[in-house]
């Protein structure tokens, strides 16, 4: 079962207020840089973008998310960040009530495993929301002027690789915590108060796949684990990488549309915001080396 396989890659023993901590940076990343990020964007990368690689993403990610919306991919991820928003809450709220000081995986139940796995999700969802909107950025910038090499001058094979592998992953994501009028809290209350263990894989298995997951959570894989739960010697330095990608993602962002709405309109970029875009890119790219080697030194 994936939940036993889950819980065997987590630290023996941990505290819960790393938990709180990387509940409070999430929720904190998409309150202040996600759901703003994308609201900004919704008017121009609207339905109406000339890029055609803007389209055959936005179609892949309608079908990973079982639905469309008529004002295009932007849109239709800024309402379901605003929701995901409120889940994160919601779970950091679980997770202070919920949790032991001392988090023992020995003896942890089904509720608690899939708790730290949704926090995982939504962590891995914000991050890759700021890169895909960057992305997108790029692609309509490219469209616009014509200028067929600014993608690669842009951003490495290896990072656009990764957006568009991941980018099934993420629209499930959203979807599993945001489909219909699901209450995602008051459906993970009803998980099983059973352990994970190798001795319960029998009990786990009477309750059938619906009462032990019925958020879905343990059927999502293929997403970046967050090493902080897997890996014990490395949280101080992965948070403070990833507050700082996401600052300067925040930024690059800015300058993006900033750049994009003078090409519109002016018909060609604003060279002095090239250079910054270059230098915030820059320093976006060595951070996001950074954390890429780490969660993936998590091995699964």
């Amino acid at each position: 079962m994936e939940i036993l396989k889950y819980a065997a890659s987590l630290l023996p023993n941990f505290k819960k207020d790393r938990l709180l901590e990387d509940a409070r940076i999430v929720r904190t990343e998409i309150q202040n840089s996600t759901i703003p990020s994308y609201k900004q964007a919704m008017d121009v990368l609207n339905n109406k973008v000339l890029s055609k690689e803007i389209k055959a993403i936005e179609k892949e990610y309608f079908r990973a998310v079982g639905s469309t919306n008529n004002k295009g991919i932007v849109a239709d991820i800024w309402f379901r960040m605003v929701e995901l928003e409120k889940t994160a809450t919601s779970i950091e709220n679980l997770i202070e009530k919920d949790f032991e000081n001392e988090i023992v995986v020995a003896g942890i139940t089904v509720y608690k495993v899939s708790l730290i796995k949704a926090l995982e999700l939504i962590s891995f969802s914000s991050r890759y929301s700021l890169r895909l909107l960057n992305y997108l950025y790029i692609l309509e910038t490219e469209a616009t002027t014509g200028e067929q090499s600014y993608l690669a001058k842009q951003l490495s094979k290896g990072e656009i690789s990764e957006l568009r592998s991941r980018l099934n992953i993420f629209g499930r994501v959203l979807k599993s915590f945001t489909e219909g009028n699901r209450d995602f809290v008051k459906t993970i209350r009803t998980v099983p108060d059973v352990l994970v263990n190798e001795d319960t894989e029998a009990a786990l298995a009477t309750f059938g796949a619906i009462k032990v997951d019925p958020t879905g959570v343990h059927n999502l894989q293929g997403f970046a684990m967050n090493p902080i739960y897997h890996i014990g010697l490395i949280v101080a330095e992965y948070q403070s990488n990833k507050y700082k990608e996401n600052k300067e993602l925040k930024s690059n962002l800015e300058l993006r549309l900033m750049n994009l709405v003078s090409v519109r309109d002016s018909g060609h970029s604003d060279p002095g915001v090239e250079r910054e875009i270059e230098m915030v890119q820059s320093r976006i790219d060595k951070l996001s080396e950074n954390i890429r080697k780490q969660e993936e030194s998590v091995g699964l």
